[in-house]
C-alpha cells in the first residue's frame, strides 16, 4: 500500500536538513496533528515526537480543554466528541486550515473512522496514520481477529462467543480457567477470569472467551499468577509486547519486544526481551496482515508458554508504551514519520533498541498557568480584568536596564506585584521608591530564588556579567542555570531571557534576521547565546509556557546609571565640554536602541495576548547609523544648547569596518511595537544630561567595544 498526500510533504523532512545544514533555523516543520491528546496513548505519541530529531509541530485535538498533552503540543483545539455526528467533518475543516499533514489517532475508537476517511484526509492534504480498513476491522473486533489469524497462525489463541465456549466446556473440549472480555474493549477493561462453568453463563452477549495462557512453571511469574487464578483474579504479570513498525511500502522497519508487568492493564515495568522468536511466530499473521492494509504500528500482547508465544491481542496503533520504548532508544514515532516523508536512510535514526535499559512508569503531573485554560471553563475566583494581571520578577534588576524595568512594571496597573533580584539589597532599596507591590531579594540566595519563581507568572532574566567582565561570565551562566531549573520545576508561566546582537557575530552581511545562524566572536557573545540555549530547556520542559529570547541593540540613552565612558554617550560629553571626538573607523555602523524603547518593547511582551511566539526576537533601533553620522548628530546636539563647536578627528583603522543591524520585522509584526525615539532627540536628550552633569573627564576613545 503506498500512501501520501500528493501536496508535496514528500521529501519535506529531507529538504530541512539540507537548508539547516546550510542556514541555520529555516522555520520548515512537519506539521502533525494528533488526536485525544487526554489519553495515555497520545501522551507516548507526544513524548515520543519531543525526543524525534524531526522538525515537528504539534497540534493536539481533545474534546476536552483540559486534556492533558494538550499543554505539551504547539498549538491545541477543542473538537467534538468522537460520538458526535459532526465529529468528522470538524476535524476535516481543522486539519486543513492548521495545515495538518500527518495525522495520529491517540484512541482506538479513530482508528476506524479515520480508516474509512482517509481518503478525504489525503484530499486536504492530511495523511491519517492509520492501516486500511480491513485491518483496522480485525483489530477492532478480537473475535474476527482470532477466526482470521488463528488458522493461518497457531501462535495467535482462538476465541468463542460465550455460549461456544459453554458447549465446548461441556463436551470436554475446553478447560477452565478461561479468560473473557469485551469483543470490542480497548486495553484491559472489563477482563475476567472465568474459574467455573457457571461464570460463563453470565457473560453478556458482546463478550468474548479465550483460553488462559499461563507461563512455563519455571517463569518467575507462574506460581503468582496460579495463586491469583485460584482466588477468581487476574494478574497481568510475565506478559509480552511485541511492536512492529511497517513502511508505507510493507517493509518491517524495526521491532521491539518487552517483557512487562502491569497493574490495573497499565505496563508499570518494561524489560527488553528476545524479540526473535515471537517474530518467527507470528510471521504467518504478519503476510496476511500486510494484504488487509497493515502500515505502520501494530503490537501484539502474549505470553511465551512451553509450547512458544501465545498471542490474545492485537492493536494497530502505537501503545501507552511507546514513548518509554523511544527512551530505550526504539523511537516508533520517528521511524514511521521519516518514512512517510522520505527522509534519506542515511539521515535517518537507527531504530534499534538498547537492551541494557530497562523501563519503569509512574503518574505524571502538571500545573499550567490559568490563561491557557479556555474561557468557558471554571477559573479561580475573582474579577476578569481586561488584561491579565502579572507578577513579575527582574534579575539583574540593579542594573542599568534593570532599573528602568522595574520602574516601568510599578508604573503599569496591570503588575500587581514586582519581585526585583539583586546582587545588594541595601544599595538596590535606594534605586526605587518604596511600595508594597516591589520586593526586593538577594539573588545568590537559593531559597529567595526559588520562592520568587514559585510565585511569578512572568520572569525577565537580565542579570549578566558587562561585556568587559570576562571573568564573571561564568557565575552569569551558572545564574541562569539555577533560575531555569527553578523555573522548570514550578512551570513557570512566562520567561523573557534578555540576549544581546553580538551573538550574531560581525561577518554577516546586515540586516540581521532571527534565522540567521549565531556566529559569537567575543567570550561574552558566546555566553549570551549560551543563556538561550539553557533558556530553551524551559521550553522543551513545560511546552505550555511562553518562553523567548529578545536579543538587543547597543543600548543607549540619557537615564541614570548611563556609563559615561561608552558611546554614543561620550560623544555627548565631549561635545557639551568643548573636547575633540576621535573616531577610529568612520564607518563602523551601530544599531542604537534607546534605552526607553528597549523598555517599552520588554513591557509590550507582557501585554501580548497569550500566543505561540518565535523563540527568538530582535529588537534594535531600526535606523542604524555610522559612527561618523553619530558623532556628527552629538555635535549638532550641542550648538542647539549653545555650546561652542567641537571637532570630530578621524583616524583610519586597518581592516573591514564592523557593522551591525537589526531586522526587527518579527518583532513589529507580532508585538506591534515600534522604536519611537530617533537618534537626534536620544542625542540632543543626551547632550542636555551631560551639560547638566558636567562630567569631569570621559575620555577620549571612540571606537565601541564589539561585544
Amino acid at each position: 500500500m503506498r500512501v501520501g498526500n500528493g501536496h508535496g510533504i514528500r521529501g519535506l523532512a529531507a529538504t530541512y536538513y539540507d537548508h539547516a545544514a546550510k542556514a541555520g533555523d529555516t522555520g520548515l516543520t512537519i506539521r502533525v496533528g494528533i488526536t485525544a491528546v487526554g489519553s495515555g496513548i497520545a501522551h507516548a505519541i507526544v513524548q515520543s515526537c519531543r525526543m524525534a530529531s524531526l522538525p515537528l509541530y504539534l497540534v493536539g485535538f481533545d474534546s476536552n480543554a483540559l486534556a492533558f498533552d494538550a499543554f505539551d503540543c504547539d498549538e491545541s483545539h477543542v473538537v467534538p466528541a468522537i460520538t458526535e455526528p459532526h465529529y468528522i467533518e470538524h476535524m476535516l475543516r481543522l486539519c486543513a486550515a492548521c495545515g495538518i499533514e500527518v495525522l495520529i489517532p491517540g484512541l482506538d475508537a479513530d482508528l476506524a473512522i479515520l480508516a474509512i476517511h482517509a481518503g478525504r484526509f489525503r484530499a486536504l492534504g492530511t495523511t491519517p496514520l492509520v492501516g486500511g480498513p480491513e485491518f483496522v476491522r480485525l483489530c477492532r473486533d478480537k473475535l474476527a481477529w482470532s477466526r482470521e489469524l488463528n488458522p493461518v497462525c497457531p501462535a495467535i489463541v482462538p476465541a468463542w462467543t460465550a455460549a461456544e465456549a459453554a458447549a465446548l466446556h461441556k463436551t470436554g473440549q475446553l478447560a477452565l480457567p478461561l479468560l473473557a472480555k469485551p469483543a470490542h474493549g480497548s486495553g484491559s477493561a472489563s477482563i475476567t477470569v472465568v474459574s467455573n462453568p457457571d461464570d460463563l453463563t453470565s457473560l453478556v452477549n458482546t463478550d468474548i472467551v479465550q483460553p488462559f495462557i499461563l507461563p512455563p512453571p519455571q517463569d518467575p511469574a507462574a506460581a503468582a499468577i496460579r495463586d491469583a487464578i485460584a482466588r477468581g483474579e487476574l494478574l497481568q504479570a510475565g506478559e509480552v509486547s511485541l511492536q512492529l513498525v511497517f513502511a508505507k511500502n510493507g517493509r518491517l522497519l524495526g521491532r521491539m519486544a518487552t517483557r512487562n508487568r502491569l497493574k490495573q492493564g497499565i505496563p508499570v515495568e518494561v524489560i527488553p526481551t528476545d524479540d526473535e522468536p515471537l517474530w518467527t511466530a507470528l510471521r504467518p499473521a504478519i503476510d496476511h496482515l500486510l494484504a488487509r492494509g497493515l502500515w505502520g504500528p501494530v503490537n501484539f500482547q502474549g505470553r511465551v508458554t512451553e509450547s512458544g508465544p501465545r498471542f490474545f491481542e492485537m492493536n494497530g496503533r502505537f501503545t501507552g508504551i511507546t514513548a518509554l520504548r523511544a527512551m530505550i532508544g526504539f523511537n516508533e514515532v520517528q521511524a514511521v514519520l521519516e518514512d512517510l516523508f522520505d527522509v534519506p536512510t542515511a539521515r535517518r535514526r537507527s531504530l534499534k533498541a538498547n537492551r541494557r535499559r530497562v523501563g519503569m512508569r509512574q503518574v505524571v503531573d502538571r500545573v499550567v498557568d490559568v490563561s491557557a485554560v479556555p474561557q468557558d471553563l471554571p477559573r479561580p475566583p475573582g474579577p476578569r480584568a481586561q488584561r491579565k494581571r502579572l507578577a513579575v520578577v527582574v534579575t539583574g534588576a540593579s542594573g542599568w536596564l534593570g532599573r528602568h524595568l522595574v520602574r516601568a512594571l510599578l508604573g503599569d496597573v496591570a503588575v500587581p506585584q514586582v519581585t526585583a533580584l539583586v546582587r545588594d539589597v541595601a544599595r538596590a532599596q535606594k534605586l526605587w521608591t518604596p511600595s508594597e507591590r516591589l520586593q526586593i531579594a538577594l539573588a545568590s540566595d537559593p531559597g529567595a530564588l526559588v520562592d520568587a519563581v514559585a510565585e511569578a507568572d512572568l520572569v525577565y532574566d537580565i542579570a549578566f556579567a558587562r561585556s568587559g567582565a570576562v571573568g564573571e561570565l561564568a557565575d552569569s551562566l551558572a545564574f541562569t542555570r539555577r533560575l531555569i531549573s527553578a523555573a522548570i520545576r514550578a512551570y513557570l508561566p512566562g520567561f523573557v531571557f534578555v540576549s544581546s546582537e553580538a551573538v550574531y557575530g560581525f561577518s554577516h552581511p546586515t540586516p540581521w534576521g532571527e534565522c540567521l545562524p549565531p556566529a559569537p566572536e567575543t567570550p561574552y557573545a558566546t555566553a549570551k547565546l549560551a543563556g538561550e540555549e539553557l533558556t530553551a530547556l524551559l521550553k522543551e520542559a513545560s511546552p505550555s509556557s511562553w518562553v523567548t529570547c529578545v536579543r538587543l541593540g547597543r543600548l543607549y540613552g540619557a537615564a541614570d546609571g548611563l556609563r559615561w565612558t561608552e558611546v554614543p554617550h561620550s560623544f555627548a560629553a565631549q561635545s557639551v565640554s568643548g573636547q575633540p571626538i576621535v573616531i577610529r573607523g568612520r564607518d563602523q555602523v551601530l544599531d542604537l536602541l534607546h534605552i526607553r524603547d528597549a523598555i517599552a518593547a520588554l513591557v509590550r511582551l507582557a501585554a501580548v495576548e497569550r500566543k505561540p511566539l518565535f523563540p527568538v526576537y530582535n529588537v534594535g533601533g531600526g535606523a542604524p547609523a555610522s559612527l561618523l553620522e553619530i558623532a556628527q548628530c552629538a555635535v549638532e546636539a550641542a550648538r542647539r544648547l549653545g555650546r561652542n563647536a567641537t571637532e570630530v578627528r578621524v583616524e583610519q583603522v586597518d581592516g573591514a569596518p564592523s557593522r551591525s543591524g537589526l531586522d526587527i520585522g518579527r518583532f513589529r509584526d507580532d508585538c506591534g511595537w515600534v522604536p519611537s525615539v530617533g537618534l537626534r532627540q536620544g542625542m540632543d536628550e543626551l547632550a542636555s544630561l551631560a551639560l547638566r552633569e558636567c562630567p569631569a573627564q570621559v575620555g577620549t576613545s571612540s571606537a565601541p567595544s564589539r561585544s
